[in-house]
């Protein structure tokens, strides 16, 4: 069975771009935002990257959902926003 798994990048960290969106694309993953500007830099600068814009709620639901979620965020940062489904 093969494992569910995503890159995020949570709310305005475009720093970010450029670190997760190479290794969503070589792991041939999804990469999951709820920030339009991060979707949109995405999309742009990694066109063959499966950049996912969802609302925070829908995004909270997609990382329970997932096996592993990689992100440059720690787990402690993101908690308080995705709650008992932070990574």
């Amino acid at each position: 069975m093969q494992k569910k798994l995503a890159c995020l990048i949570y709310g305005n960290q475009q720093h970010y771009i450029d670190h997760i969106a190479p290794l969503s694309y070589l792991l041939n993953i999804p990469l999951l935002t709820n920030d339009v500007d991060v979707e949109t830099k995405v999309r742009t600068f990694y066109p063959e990257v499966d950049c996912l814009w969802q609302d925070t709620p829908d995004l909270a639901r997609r990382v329970r959902d997932c096996d592993a979620v990689i992100s440059c965020m720690a787990g402690g940062y993101l908690k308080p926003v995705l709650g008992a489904h932070a990574p």
